[in-house]
């Protein structure tokens, strides 16, 4: 089985056996969105302050 359908295969067995999975799993990426959004802030933040 290729990596891809491993891959797959266990997110299949994650949401039928969890059938929360899918709404914690979206949780945990919008955070990590809002993290990233947030260093990329800081960082045109910085360069501006530099850049004066």
């Amino acid at each position: 089985m290729s990596f891809n359908a491993s891959y797959i295969d266990s997110w299949i067995k994650v949401l039928k056996s969890d059938k929360k999975a899918i709404f914690k799993a979206s949780g945990h990426a919008r955070r990590a969105a809002e993290y990233l959004f947030e260093i990329r802030d800081v960082m045109r933040l910085y360069e501006q302050t530099v850049a004066a």
